[in-house]
C-alpha cells in the first residue's frame, strides 16, 4: 500500500465511503436548491432551463470533495474510537 501525503486524500474517501457518498448527496442537493432560489435574482444565471457550464460543475465537484475532507477523517477517527456494529455499516 502507498503510504505518501500524496495519496492521504484518497486512502480517507477510501477507508469512508459510504459515509462520504451519504453526506456528497446532502451537500449537492443542498448547493442545488440554493442555485435554484438565488437563480431568479442574478440575471446572468436567469436562463430558461436548468443549465450550467461543464467547467463550473468541475469546480463544484473539487470544492465539496475539499469541503467534506476533514469532515470524512473526523468521522474516521470518531468512528475508530467507537467500536460497535452499526457504526460498521458506514
Amino acid at each position: 500500500m502507498l503510504k505518501t501525503k500524496k495519496f492521504k486524500l484518497f486512502t480517507t474517501f477510501g477507508k469512508e465511503p459510504m459515509f462520504f457518498y451519504i453526506i456528497h448527496l446532502f451537500v449537492l442537493h443542498a448547493l442545488a436548491l440554493l442555485y435554484l432560489m438565488v437563480k431568479p435574482y442574478i440575471p446572468l444565471l436567469n436562463t430558461t432551463n436548468f443549465e450550467i457550464n461543464l467547467a463550473v460543475v468541475y469546480v463544484v465537484w473539487i470544492g465539496v470533495v475539499l469541503m467534506l475532507y476533514p469532515v470524512t477523517k473526523k468521522w474516521m477517527a470518531w468512528r475508530k474510537d467507537k467500536p460497535g456494529f452499526f457504526w460498521k455499516l458506514f
